[in-house]
């Protein structure tokens, strides 16, 4: 990892890690370099293999300075996929859409709920990245004036993606207004100091760029942001003049592409090309992704793609997935989150908080669209001899803090519904492991669905048992997601070997049960030998 600090030259003993709560990782093996070209330092480190492959702090200090940590800086994954999906999202306009010197501006918080639905959505369905193609502020000047802090609430906002993001600049964020009191360059100033590079504002003579450009490859694709404005506030005119992108930037654009050529596809992402300075073809870019406009523009099936996608503000809520599969770019039309993200959600029963040891989620898809790498985080109790998941794979479990926390993969299928759930097993006594054996439980089928009989559901489900060693009672009890017993066999004239039971979906008095997860738990001389889980539709 290649990391640039701004510090005195004289700064010594540099320490660098890796933060996601209470997981610490030191980065060792570091060097520090103080570029005098360049004025700044050069700091490289190493990263080992980690417990858990997540979003990561990094956290960096040396001798005479405050330690600094840059939230959800480092993404750290097994490997390069060759099959994965990124979001492209724009113009959010935080807080509120509603400018100086309205006094609604003081209050309204509409636009966070906005993106806040969107993001919902997006840590769902767990892209690789994504890309914000800017005025993810509605006014850049709002920083410091009167206190409001816009900044501040869109940084601290971010850090609710579980996911990379990488952001560029849209003129919102770095334009400024007459009708403001703020000076010139405050907007594009405050964007330096918070998402951009200090330096910018008296970059040194061997980088005399003013613009926050940048690339990063993820396997074979290259991805390419830049800085794209109306100068409004005419600040430093000499450098921005009035175009979209300035002849240093243009250059740089090329010169990172004949840099990169030998990558297999690239998107550019950007705000918008206010002056018609992109040509595609000419670039011998697959696409660029772009916002501005607060609607889509664009198809999805000419090449090169050249897609805007709509807003996020203004209660449209909107976003894009784009495919890849072996460096093949698929984009799809924009879907939405929805009044009440209604369109994609994921219900937990009973509260994903760690407490109970059998957690089920309901996930809707309204969307005619697959998703097929999408994660969630169970919350479950620590210490569990096994953490069993169905209709999913368990990825990994956090065991550092209080609770586990088992991410769990699964596909939503487009226009579908499906639950997910995780139990954990407890059963580690030794006078359990011994009994273990004598019971083996499974169902078919599983899910099954009474109502639905004769439509390719079956109206009920065979328990099957078998026992490989004889004992005095065996008791098959049926609970609901309440821990409600719903109901009980108990088998006295059992044979050796396989036995079955069948449940039709009621319980002891025979009335129809919901809908939901339901957990079977078999018994031998009162100890509770296997559970398992299954789904009545």
């Amino acid at each position: 990892l290649q990391i640039e600090c701004i510090a005195d030259p004289s700064v010594t003993n540099w320490n660098a890690s890796l933060q996601h709560n209470d997981k610490i990782i030191d980065l060792n093996g570091l060097t520090a370099n103080y570029s005098n070209e360049l004025e700044r330092w050069q700091l490289s480190v190493q990263i080992p293999t980690p417990q858990i492959y997540e979003l990561y702090d990094l956290v960096v200090s040396g001798e005479g300075i405050e330690a600094d940590t840059t939230k959800n800086a480092v993404q750290i994954i097994p490997e390069i996929k060759d099959e994965y999906s990124f979001v492209h999202i724009t113009d959010s306009h935080l807080p509120t859409h509603y400018f100086y010197p309205d006094p609604l501006s003081l209050i309204d918080t509409t636009e966070v709920t906005d993106l806040r639905e969107v993001i919902k959505d997006i840590n769902l369905i767990n892209p690789e990245f994504v890309l914000i193609t800017g005025d993810l502020i509605n006014e850049g000047e709002m920083e410091d004036f009167e206190n409001r802090r816009v900044y501040s609430k869109a940084q601290q906002m971010l850090t609710e993606f579980e996911v990379p993001v990488y952001l560029v600049t849209g003129n919102h964020d770095v334009g400024g207004w007459e009708s403001s009191p703020p000076p010139q360059g405050t907007a594009r100033l405050n964007w330096w100091r918070f998402f951009g590079w200090d330096w910018l504002d008296d970059p040194p003579a061997s980088e005399p760029c003013y613009t926050q450009n940048y690339s990063f490859n993820y396997g074979p694709i290259h991805f390419i942001g830049m800085d794209s404005y109306i100068n409004y506030d005419s600040y430093l005119p000499q450098v921005f003049g009035d175009e979209s992108f300035t002849d240093l930037q243009m250059q740089w654009l090329n010169d990172d592409l004949a840099q990169n050529s030998a990558s297999e596809a690239f998107v550019l992402f950007y705000h918008f090309d206010f002056s018609d300075q992109i040509d595609l073809g000419n670039l011998g870019v697959d696409m660029a992704l772009w916002g501005h406009i607060h609607s889509n523009s664009g198809s999805i099936y000419d090449y090169p793609y050249n897609l805007a996608t709509e807003s996020t503000c203004d209660e449209n809520r909107a976003y894009r997935v784009i495919k890849v599969n072996d460096s093949q770019l698929t984009p799809y039309e924009t879907v939405y989150a929805g009044w009440d993200g209604e369109e994609l959600s994921a219900d937990f029963t009973p509260s994903n908080n760690g407490i109970v040891d059998s957690v089920y989620c309901y996930i809707e898809n309204s969307h005619d669209l697959n998703f097929s790498n999408s994660q969630l985080q169970f919350i479950m109790p620590a210490g569990a001899e096994e953490y069993q998941v169905y209709n999913g794979d368990l990825l990994q479990v956090d065991e550092s803090g209080e609770f586990a926390v088992c991410y769990v993969t699964f596909e939503i299928p487009a226009n579908e519904n499906i639950s997910v759930s995780v139990v954990a097993d407890f059963n580690s006594s030794a006078e359990e492991q011994i009994l273990k054996p004598e019971i083996k439980l499974t169902n078919y089928p599983n899910p099954f669905n009474p109502a639905a009989a004769g439509a390719g559901h079956s109206s009920t489900t065979i328990i099957s048992f078998s026992v490989v060693q004889e004992s005095s009672l065996v008791t098959l009890d049926i609970y609901n997601l309440k821990g409600q017993k719903v109901k009980e066999f108990q088998i006295t004239n059992y044979e050796l070997g396989i036995n079955e039971v069948v449940w039709d979906g009621t319980d002891q008095n025979n009335r129809p049960q919901p809908s939901g997860i339901y957990f079977l738990k078999l018994k031998s001389r009162d100890k509770i030998i296997t559970k398992r889980i299954m789904l009545l539709k």
